[in-house]
């Protein structure tokens, strides 16, 4: 036999809003069974307590219909608020979880990258400091040639880490401001990968929150991170419209292209369509064949950065 004791360990076990959804199953009928028994009981109980039937109707209306469907009805909307808050928090929660991820993906991807291009690299460097270690008295000219190799390959290797230190977090972003860094990003990548790179900012340049500034450098940055990889660009078109509301951000270039419905979407378009996603924005992807490709990036302003 289930004992009082137990029945509140288990009410008590259940989270607000199953507790909610069980009083508004209950306590609407037990406020109908509990006035309907006393007025008939004040009615028929009591020879004194002479009240016409008609007025004995309206009493049970008023009190044993109208009263529990008020209450129904604030418990439901109690109930909907109380379920609406779970699932903007479940909402909240997934997107921790799916930026979580992309960090650690980005992460993953910089590693691999480093091993590619920058072990290699350093270690070709040692092959070099050797050879001019053992040419250095017999042969003095050959020794130069190689210190030439040395030097490029060292300065092709510090860009390689200033790439990967600006994948984790670009330190002018929270110096400068998301502005002058991406202008700085465009004209390193300019100059590295000789590509001619086009920058438009219109709207009021000013502080956004730091997620948003963060997100937004990351997008611009995996879009370049495409084009130096697939895309065989000559031309990449940035336009950042910073509004009172919202802010629209536009990539496009004239490199190969792809197909978008045949194509499965990549990882870098993942992260930045997620990215998006975090920020309630909307992402698109306009590409064809040998046409290019455009990236649309739309989010709202919160309203503590509004001018």
């Amino acid at each position: 036999m289930v004992t009082k004791r137990q029945i509140w360990q288990r009410w008590r076990s259940l989270s607000i809003h199953k507790q909610i959804v069980w009083t508004r199953r209950i306590l609407p009928l037990a406020i109908f069974v509990l006035v309907t028994a006393v007025q008939l009981s004040l009615h028929l109980l009591d020879p004194s307590h002479d009240v016409p039937w008609i007025h004995l109707g309206i009493e049970l209306f008023v009190y044993a219909l109208v009263g529990p469907l008020v209450t129904w009805c604030v418990l439901l909307w109690i109930e909907d608020q109380f379920a609406e808050k779970e699932r903007v928090e479940r909402r909240l929660h997934e997107q921790e979880r799916r930026l979580l991820e992309i960090r650690d993906e980005v992460s993953a991807q910089i590693g691999s990258d480093l091993h590619d291009s920058l072990g290699p690299s350093l270690y070709a460097i040692a092959l070099k400091a050797d050879v001019c270690r053992k040419l250095i008295h017999s042969q003095p000219c050959l020794v130069e040639q190689e210190l030439d190799v040395m030097k490029n390959a060292l300065q092709q290797s510090i860009r390689e880490v200033r790439r990967a230190v600006y994948a984790l977090r670009p330190i002018e972003l929270e110096r400068l401001g998301l502005y002058e860094t991406l202008r700085k990003l465009i004209t390193d990548f300019e100059e590295v990968d000789q590509v001619h790179m086009h920058l438009a900012i219109s709207g009021e340049e000013r502080r956004l929150p730091p997620d948003t500034e963060v997100g937004l450098f990351h997008i611009v940055q995996e879009s370049l991170h495409n084009v130096r990889r697939h895309s065989k660009a000559r031309n990449v078109w940035i336009s950042l419209d910073v509004g009172p509301q919202v802010l629209c951000l536009t990539i496009r270039d004239d490199g190969l292209g792809f197909d978008p419905v045949s194509t499965p979407e990549g990882v870098g378009l993942r992260h930045m369509h997620e990215r998006t996603a975090s920020a309630n924005g909307n992402f698109s992807v306009r590409a064809a064949p040998g046409e290019g490709t455009e990236i649309r990036v739309c989010m709202p302003v919160p309203k503590e950065h509004h001018p």
